[in-house]
């Protein structure tokens, strides 16, 4: 009687078959998820060690009872512009004098008035939408309204104008050509 030899006809039957192919294949597997676990553990650490500009750098040697030394952070300054536009002061925020830091206040706050458009004029409202003006009837160019709420740019597209309407007054004037 013959015995007949099975021949393998799918690739994982061949690979079975030989040994050394399954090593080879299971090594392969095993660097390549290696190098992968590698390559994450990589980006976590690197994104961990950003640094933050302006940050203190704390290397972990104190513990959250420990009192921190005035000495340790420099006194910052901060430089705030008056808004009748005079010379600048400087004032420090903080440091070892162990005084509470003195918060500047911005120059210019900002004023709680939205514009937008509706069919073709522009509207000044007060941010929840009451109180709307309406400041120009034919605007459909591009439109903005400045921080402290008191101008309007918007651009004539009919003239290619530049129009300023004070918002308190309701007048506008002509500031140039829009390019």
């Amino acid at each position: 009687m013959e015995d007949r030899i099975d021949i393998p006809e799918s690739f994982l039957e061949r690979l079975l078959a030989d040994k050394r192919k399954l090593a080879a294949a299971i090594a392969a597997v095993v660097v390549a998820l290696a190098l992968v676990a590698g390559l994450v553990y990589a980006r976590a650490v690197s994104l961990r060690d950003e640094r933050v500009p302006g940050a203190v750098v704390d290397n972990g040697d104190r513990t959250v009872d420990s009192p921190v030394d005035e000495s340790e952070t420099p006194a910052e300054e901060t430089e705030t512009v008056p808004a009748g536009g005079s010379t600048p002061s400087v004032e420090p925020t903080g440091g070892a004098s162990g005084e509470a830091p003195t918060i500047a206040r911005p120059a210019i706050e900002r004023a709680p008035f939205i514009a937008y458009r509706l069919e073709g004029a522009l509207y000044v409202a007060r941010e929840d939408g009451t109180r709307a003006r309406k400041v120009a009837s034919n605007a459909n160019g591009v439109f903005a309204l400045s921080p402290d709420g008191m101008t309007l740019a918007h651009i004539d597209d009919a003239r290619a104008r530049l129009i300023l309407t004070d918002i308190a007054k309701g007048t506008s004037k002509e500031a140039g050509q829009a390019l």
